[in-house]
């Protein structure tokens, strides 16, 4: 080669290192692009989903407060409607309180404490009422309490004097509700049922762990007589709708997972033609319904490998190939036969065909046969009977032949068929015909 070709070889291989560097760097920043596109999807998913929850609960509260609207918009008409029908004018609380401050006030200075735990008591109630009377047809007494700002006669005014007496009411033993906010649902129904009270189940969903009561009435601390009922607000899990992880890289479906409150469930990897580390198949389905804190299966795509052919090898070649092709030696099973010894003479999977990175070979290696086990597995064949006194003289000739195992005497079976014949004493072409016959039948095809 001449130094201006070595020149443009060298010229070459440098612009080759230089492509080479730049591919390099090509697939690293794809890379790192699609690691940051995946962790937008995560963050843009999360995102729509809280805004499809403030949505919600904002068309919720604008029902609420138009049911609110038409609800108060029916009790003014209705108040109005009364007050027509009445023919009353319309009096002011504060008209209302004026009138009757003086009486509630007597009423404040009657009560008193009475010894011992009771309901309110009376001592004393006395007041005045002013109204006007009317006599009516057939006799009947009519009683006409004035309005504020009325003007009536004093002629036309009487007095009625009311009397209360105080009556105490025995006392009642009370028991103090205790605080159940936080416990399970069982013990708290089992510490109400012990005070001698009854529960009551309500569930609702909630983010708080399953089971737990979130809310009590009444209140704890609060003084209930026996039997009353207590009322628990159980925490019910969250129903939510799975999220699509479809074509997300596998740590990124894992970061929604978690942002969900869900679990992480099995990962099971299988043989894809996409791109490794991509999820392939969810259960549950995305957009199925299902509580907040359950688990999900996700499948994620693998590269498969492809099964070198490693018939023939030996045993020690055969391992080093399946470890050079990010694959496992399974299990090895030694089988007597008349291949070269320490040989594979069988594999599972097949050579060729595609499996997930480092599954397991499975391998059958050949191990040599004395001529002693040659011998037995040839007369034990049913029809070794017919050829007793042909096999007889080839077995006294492969002893004289110093034929000690498989290997001596499958190289024994390689020379010319002539020489062959004369070696194995066999005299005529019909006699090693049927040799060779019986050797295929023991053997599978040993001899063509």
């Amino acid at each position: 080669m001449s130094e201006e070709s070595k020149k443009e070889v060298i010229d070459l291989n440098i612009k080759i290192d230089k492509l080479k560097g730049l591919l390099s760097a090509n697939e690293t920043e794809l890379e790192k692009l699609r690691k940051e596109v995946g962790t937008l999807q995560a963050e843009m998913f999360v995102l729509k989903k809280d805004k499809e929850l403030l949505t919600n609960e904002n068309t919720q509260l604008k029902t609420n407060i138009s049911g609110l609207q038409n609800e108060k918009a029916e009790l003014q008409k209705q108040i109005q409607s009364l007050e027509a029908e009445a023919g009353h004018p319309k009096l002011l609380p504060e008209q209302l309180t004026a009138s009757l401050r003086d009486a509630i006030s007597k009423m404040e200075d009657g009560l008193k404490t009475v010894s011992g735990r009771t309901d309110y008591t009376v001592a004393k109630f006395d007041a005045d009422i002013k109204v006007a009377f009317s006599v009516g047809d057939e006799n009947k007494i009519f009683i006409k309490l004035p309005y504020v700002s009325e003007e009536v006669t004093p002629e036309n005014l009487s007095t009625i004097k009311l009397s209360l007496k105080s009556k105490p009411k025995p006392r009642v033993p009370l028991i103090k509700v205790p605080l159940l906010i936080g416990m399970s649902k069982d013990s708290a129904v089992q510490e109400i049922q012990a005070l001698g009270l009854k529960a009551k189940i309500l569930e609702k969903r909630s983010k708080s762990s399953s089971g737990l009561v979130i809310d009590q009435k009444p209140e704890a601390y609060t003084e209930v007589p026996s039997k009353t009922v207590i009322t628990l607000i159980v925490a019910i899990p969250e129903k939510i709708k799975a999220p699509n992880l479809i074509n997300m890289e596998k740590e990124t479906a894992i970061k929604v997972i978690n942002e969900l409150d869900l679990l992480v469930g099995k990962i099971e990897s299988k043989l894809s033609k996409v791109a490794s580390n991509i999820v392939i198949g969810q259960n549950p389905l995305p957009d199925s319904e299902i509580e907040r804190g359950s688990s999900i299966d996700l499948v994620v795509s693998v590269r498969g490998v492809k099964v070198p052919n490693l018939k023939g090898m030996k045993e020690t070649e055969a391992k080093l190939t399946i470890q050079k092709t990010n694959l496992s030696a399974g299990t090895v099973t030694y089988e007597k036969t008349l291949s070269s010894d320490r040989v594979v003479i069988a594999q599972s999977p097949e050579p060729d065909s595609e499996v997930l990175p480092t599954s397991r070979i499975n391998l059958t290696i050949a191990e040599s046969l004395s001529l002693k086990e040659i011998k037995e597995r040839i007369s034990s064949h049913p029809e070794a009977k017919k050829y007793a006194s042909l096999l007889n003289n080839v077995f006294i000739a492969l002893e004289k032949l110093g034929i000690g195992n498989s290997e001596d005497f499958r190289e024994l079976m390689q020379i010319p068929e002539g020489d062959l014949m004369k070696k194995l004493g066999l005299k005529t072409k019909t006699e090693f015909t049927d040799f060779k016959r019986l050797l295929n039948l023991v053997f599978k095809g040993f001899v063509s």
